[in-house]
């Protein structure tokens, strides 16, 4: 499909009703920021003053300095202005961007991007990529890359910034005093099923578990992968396929490893502030499922001898999700030309490896993985027997290993909708798989409320 978005006129975005729904014009009007001087057209080098919303945190706040003066050295003339994430910024871009002002770029990642791209206000990167070389674009990790674009259309609504991918944190020290395997790339949903269960048992007068896993819908993708199933129909995104028996095999799993044969820490036996790497690191659960974005949590836990290694094969796929987290252009910028620059150079090795250096973020471009692997390491000294190639190699591995996670069309209603039934079903104990059959149509009627269409 050629078009992108077609806008119902019910749905339209218009200044009245966006600043209405944010409550407050964006973080960039109440900056008294200007969304960027006016260029003309094809000329990067002229003088332009950008805005950008980046994400919170001082240390990348650093980083980011550290970057504008590296890309300032080539565009002197482009001034860089930028503002971290806060409560509510979704809204508050839309707000800035309906009165004609706001962010040329911003961070964001999976449900914001398709928010932004059904709301017809980003650029379609496709168009701007015939400025990079192929062997740039070769370069980066293709499960990310490939899930930048919406299925379907010819719409890319942006670049990396970084990957984060599902991997499976284990203690060593815990599978070798039970004399244990340790996980490899050969592990199936039995075998970890099986670990799990054995590494389960009273310890030293308390309770210790085989398993962790967030219990989020988000993070229920790669399960459900495995057996085949899918939480949204790929064939339209205002349909769910989650009632359908794949998907329900992948949710039952995990069920029974929290009710069945609680191998997995159950939710409501996490005490008051629990955190998946202290328990690893006193040993209440052997191992856990998350993002490498914990990596450097993980490493700063005293005494935790640990790996990492890739989550199991299913009986129908091994895929483990990844985010896409990156940069988009606002369509409206009148500073298209220098924010296209910039973007180009958020995705550029060097930013990588600038923002490795400050915080210690997994690079999406292959080629920065190795230098990646020795600045977390210079960081952090625990991380030295750590299996990082191996997560170069789940990264680089060819068809990928990882993908992104789908959206529906309006996807912040209908996937509230699969989280908390999720919830009921793995936190609460108080609904079955099956429980998402009679929640469909409720499901799909979010899916399609909000009167977008991507084509």
């Amino acid at each position: 499909m050629d078009a992108v978005v077609q806008h119902s006129p019910r749905a339209a975005w218009t200044r009245r009703r966006v600043l209405a729904s944010a409550g407050l014009a964006s973080a960039a009007v109440a900056c008294g920021t200007p969304a960027g001087s006016s260029q003309p057209a094809g000329n990067a080098e002229a003088p332009a003053k950008l805005l950008v919303k980046i994400r919170a945190g001082a240390t990348y706040d650093q980083a980011f300095k550290e970057g504008i003066t590296l890309f300032n050295q080539k565009f002197p003339k482009t001034t860089v202005e930028y503002f971290p994430e806060e409560s509510g910024w979704p809204e508050k871009l839309l707000a800035g961007w309906a009165a004609d002002a706001g962010a040329d770029v911003m961070q964001a990642w999976d449900e914001h991007f398709w928010r932004f791209t059904a709301n017809g206000v980003l650029v379609n990167v496709n168009d701007l990529l015939k400025d990079m070389k192929k062997a740039d674009l070769d370069d980066f990790i293709k499960g990310q890359w490939n899930g930048f674009q919406i299925p379907g259309t010819n719409f890319r609504f942006g670049i990396p910034t970084y990957i984060n991918i599902g991997v499976l944190y284990y203690n060593k020290n815990t599978f070798q005093r039970n004399g244990v395997k340790e996980p490899d790339t050969t592990w199936t949903y039995d075998t970890y099923a099986e670990t799990a269960k054995r590494l389960t048992k009273m310890e030293g007068g308390r309770q210790v578990y085989g398993g962790f896993h967030p219990l989020s819908a988000s993070r229920m993708h790669n399960t459900i992968w495995a057996f085949g199933g899918q939480i949204v129909d790929l064939k339209d995104f205002k349909k769910t396929t989650v009632h359908l028996p794949e998907a329900q095999e992948g949710i039952r799993w995990m069920q029974e490893r929290h009710f069945k044969d609680t191998s997995f820490i159950p939710y409501k036996a996490r005490p008051s502030g629990f955190a998946f790497r202290t328990a690893l690191g006193d040993g209440t659960v052997a191992m856990a499922e998350e993002g490498m974005h914990a990596l450097k949590d993980v490493a700063a836990v005293e005494g935790l001898s640990f790996d990492v290694a890739p989550l199991a094969r299913g009986p129908k796929n091994k895929l483990t999700w990844i985010t896409t987290d990156g940069w988009g252009m606002w369509k409206g910028s009148k500073a298209k030309d220098q924010a296209w620059e910039f973007t180009k150079f958020l995705g550029s090795t060097d930013w990588y490896r600038i923002q490795a250096k400050h915080d210690q973020l997994l690079p999406s471009r292959i080629s920065v993985l190795d230098e990646w692997a020795s600045i977390v390491r210079s960081k952090f000294p625990s991380l030295e027997k750590v299996n990082l190639k191996g997560v170069k190699d789940m990264l680089a591995a060819s068809p990928p290993l990882g993908s992104t996670r789908p959206h529906f069309l309006c996807h912040t209603d209908a996937f509230a909708i699969v989280d908390k039934t999720m919830n009921d079903i793995l936190r609460e104990g108080t609904e079955q798989p099956s429980v998402f059959t009679s929640r469909k149509d409720q499901i799909e009627t979010a899916a399609g409320a909000c009167g977008l269409t991507l084509k």
